[in-house]
């Protein structure tokens, strides 16, 4: 990890002492965060109050060799909680036992004019980011055709403890295929994916199509989703999903839309839910459409479409609008209603989530956001059945 730390820092010294070579050859962009929550009844659990800041530097730096050829190396740095991974406070600088320095991405890219190659740790993503979401050591080849563009993708998910590939040793790996095409002025892709463990003799895939475009005035998302596999010789992997957004400026600084999502539970003790193959949490109706969208999170499962945990699915909506009261400043309310599909799977009962937030440019690349969330979980559990209150902030700084 010190060899790997010395390495960045060389590259961002080279960006410094040699202006022509990081004019021509190295390109440096990133962000630093502060972000701080004040939570109460955390996991609609009476009493369990939380409130801590955490922080984080990331630096990406693309390193051209050629005019088809670039390296890409993205690193956080301090991703910590203050006071936790930074140190008790006794000694200000950080001085911790925790990795405070992550790689998340290292890759190479070759670019031609019929196809495009991306090796090494990199960004997977398909559709709305539920079904697959994730970094990972991947090859990635996109063909370039006018009508359409498929791409390959083959992902080293784990070697499960041995290069020995015999029994339980045997890896884990990740297959899908994702063909983009216009249809109708919308940008489509149909995708299938396979996330196969031969070692602990398992298997997960999804086969799912996604449009985004506009109709009118309207910005519409929508993708449709079917998961299945073996989750063990005695239980299978269901999946069935559904979502659409639609959103419109009313007027250059007023912007409505709304969401619907579905998911077929069960409650049958051989089968069990399934939503997606990896996923980071991008996508979080029940939160925000504010900037933080991902910070501040209502539901119990670590999926929408399964927000209990329990396979009990979803029926769920939302209304959200923001407004631009002048250029530094931006308002925004969202209220989300989550329902299970299989009553009969969750002792939930619905869980409903209010959203106001507002904006600030406090000057170029330089912003402030706060959001104020109330979460309430209604459910036959004593335990989890109480009202969540969020109170966030964040300050970003970007280059």
């Amino acid at each position: 990890m010190k060899k790997l730390a010395l390495i960045f820092a060389a590259l961002l010294a080279v960006s410094f002492t040699a202006p022509a070579f990081a004019a021509d050859n190295l390109d440096l962009s990133g962000s630093f965060r502060v972000r701080g929550w004040d939570i109460k009844d955390s996991g609609y659990a009476k009493d369990a109050d939380k409130s801590y800041f955490d922080q984080r530097m990331r630096v990406k730096a693309k390193i051209k060799a050629s005019d088809n050829a670039y390296v890409v190396i993205r690193a956080d740095l301090g991703d910590t909680t203050w006071g936790d991974g930074f140190g008790p406070g006794t000694i200000q600088r950080p001085r911790s036992d925790e990795k405070t320095i992550d790689f998340d991405r290292l890759y190479g890219v070759y670019d031609a004019d019929n196809w495009t190659a991306t090796i090494g740790q990199q960004f997977l993503g398909l559709g709305i980011l539920e079904v697959l979401d994730a970094n990972m050591t991947a090859f990635k080849l996109r063909l370039k055709f006018d009508a359409f563009e498929p791409t390959f993708i083959y992902g080293k998910i784990d070697e499960n403890g041995s290069f020995d590939d015999d029994g339980a040793f045997d890896d884990a790996n990740l297959y899908a295929v994702n063909v983009s095409f216009g249809m109708g002025g919308f940008d489509s892709n149909a995708f299938w994916a396979m996330a196969d463990d031969k070692g602990a003799d398992t298997d997960a895939w999804a086969l799912g199509f996604y449009a985004a475009g506009k109709l009118g005035m309207v910005n519409l998302v929508t993708e449709l989703a079917y998961l299945d596999g073996e989750q063990s010789d005695t239980v299978d992997y269901e999946g069935l999903q559904f979502y659409v957004k639609g959103d419109a400026n009313v007027t250059d600084a007023f912007n409505v839309g709304a969401e619907f999502l579905w998911a077929a539970g069960t409650d049958k003790a051989d089968e069990a839910q399934l939503t997606n193959l990896s996923d980071f949490g991008d996508f979080t109706i029940a939160d925000t459409n504010a900037p933080c969208a991902t910070d501040v999170v209502v539901i119990q499962g670590a999926s929408p479409f399964d927000f209990t945990s329990d396979n009990a699915g979803v029926i769920g909506a939302s209304l959200f609008a923001s407004y631009k009261i002048m250029d530094p400043l931006t308002v925004g309310v969202k209220v989300a209603y989550l329902t299970p599909e299989e009553d009969n799977a969750t002792p939930v009962n619905d869980l409903t989530s209010y959203s106001v937030w507002a904006g600030y440019d406090l000057g170029s690349n330089t912003s402030l956001v706060l959001l104020y969330n109330i979460a309430d979980n209604d459910s036959d559990l004593d335990a989890e059945d109480e009202t969540m209150n969020t109170l966030y902030a964040r300050f970003m700084i970007t280059f």
